[in-house]
């Protein structure tokens, strides 16, 4: 019997045993970026849908295998989610945006994935005649061979979570407030300068898009309305929901007094990466301390 294989939980105790649907660099066929942005198809994607066994995982030191599942919802924004779902549990959620051609579908995949940089693929798709199942055929790529793969659609699609605005406006008054992914507003600044709002200590200053603590070590990246860790994710912003799906509202909170500013140390030397708005990036903290 053939198996079908895809990517199950980062950090799940099992080991994967096989790696096939959701795996990158298939090169031989049109990039993410390379399909059309729109087409009238992609009405027949938005809905709920469930895998036919796509993983087979094993606990170290044991023989016994588990057959996995996943579950595809697709948007009718040109979102996704899956979930992998191992013995029945739910190991795994990623986010995803997807489009399509009369051929082809195209995964670019956000943050909270298994993939360091997000990733992105293409594989070809047809529908089943009565357009209740999605077929994945077998297709060999330079990395490897897909087997056939199935997602078979289910009822009801819930509701899509609110989209985040594409662009934030950039900042342009003193005293502006960032919050975290979960709603938590964590520092303001004030002429190039972050206090933390519980105390009102000056924690950093802002100099040619860096970040650095009054000690001279380099803590991050601000690119006027964005603040990124040094790996370039974006773990603050003036409007959380900004930071992606399922973000919290802005929390109130109240401003302590500024406190005076400690000398600056000698600047750390700090390779600029590139920034990248993607999703469960860290937290404020992650930089600035508790």
């Amino acid at each position: 019997m053939k198996k079908d294989v895809s990517l199950s939980a980062a950090g799940m105790t099992g080991a994967i045993l096989a790696v096939a649907f959701l795996l990158i660099g298939c090169a031989t066929t049109p990039s993410f970026d390379t399909l059309p942005e729109s087409h009238p198809l992609a009405k027949d994607f938005v809905g709920t849908w469930t895998s036919n066994d796509a993983m087979v995982s094993v606990a170290y030191g044991s023989a016994l295998s588990t057959k996995g599942q996943q579950r595809y919802i697709f948007y009718n924004d040109g979102r996704g989610e899956i979930y992998d779902f191992n013995g029945g549990v739910e190991t795994n959620r990623r986010v995803f945006r997807y489009r399509i051609s009369d051929t082809l579908i195209g995964f670019q995949f956000l943050n909270g994935t298994v993939f360091t940089n997000g990733g992105s693929f293409s594989r070809p798709y047809s529908f089943s005649p009565n357009k209740r199942q999605i077929i994945f055929p077998a297709t060999k790529y330079g990395i490897g061979s897909f087997f056939e793969f199935r997602i078979t659609t289910t009822n009801p699609l819930p509701d899509p979570p609110p989209s985040p605005a594409p662009k934030p406006k950039p900042i342009n008054n003193t005293g502006d407030i960032f919050y975290s992914y979960d709603g938590t507003g964590y520092v303001y600044m004030d002429a190039s300068v972050f206090y933390r709002c519980s105390d009102g200590k000056a924690v950093g200053y802002t100099q040619d898009g860096v970040i650095y603590a009054f000690s001279g070590r380099g803590l991050g990246f601000f690119d006027g309305s964005f603040i990124y860790k040094l790996d370039g994710d974006a773990i603050g912003a003036p409007d959380p929901r900004n930071l992606g799906l399922n973000a919290a509202e802005a929390k109130p909170v109240r401003k302590a007094g500024k406190q005076n500013l400690p000398e600056k140390g000698p600047r750390a030397s700090v390779n600029k990466q590139r920034l990248r708005n993607r999703y469960w990036g860290g937290v404020l903290q992650d930089i600035f301390g508790r």
